[in-house]
């Protein structure tokens, strides 16, 4: 009973504070870096997302029906993909959209298509190859931001004036 009352007060707690944490980034109040600040509100905004069908339950005691969860699970996918645009812009505020976009599109495009395809049948195969989709999208875009970071502070370490760590944090 008191570890539901605790898991309860987790997913407030998650949920508040992700939908702060992107009002914040939305307002970006020192005017700086304007479109990577605005694309980690829309990420934290979107990691918001995996909490609602819980915090609906929270509020109203009921269950969301099977296609708001579809709705919600189709743009889920696409916070993996914005974490790695919003590391993009923080390391290269210059960088434009046009010749990017295609390419990470296809995957969210077979991922919409299956979940359309689950909404139909509700088989539990076409559920785990989501749920496959999911977690391998998230390692892929994961470790490509990492190498992006690390790409980066190797860039600022080769202008540097002094040749001491620098504290990117």
């Amino acid at each position: 009973m008191i570890f539901d009352k605790l898991a309860s007060l987790f997913v407030i707690l998650n949920f508040g504070s992700l939908m702060l944490l992107s009002f914040l980034n939305q307002v970006n109040i020192f005017k700086v870096n304007k479109i990577a600040n605005r694309l980690l509100g829309v990420y934290f905004l979107l990691w918001a997302f995996f909490w609602v069908d819980e915090i609906v339950f929270l509020v109203y005691g009921v269950e969301l029906n099977q296609n708001w969860q579809l709705l919600l699970r189709g743009v889920q996918y696409f916070t993996p993909i914005l974490f790695y645009f919003t590391v993009v812009f923080y390391s290269n505020p210059s960088f434009k959209f046009k010749k990017a976009i295609p390419q990470h599109l296809i995957l969210p495009i077979g991922y919409i298509i299956l979940l359309y395809f689950f909404a139909k049948s509700n088989s539990l195969t076409i559920n785990y190859i989501l749920i496959f989709l999911m977690l391998s999208q998230t390692l892929f875009y994961t470790l490509a931001s990492y190498y992006k970071v690390r790409k980066h502070q190797k860039v600022v370490m080769m202008y540097s004036s002094q040749k001491m760590e620098i504290d990117l944090s």
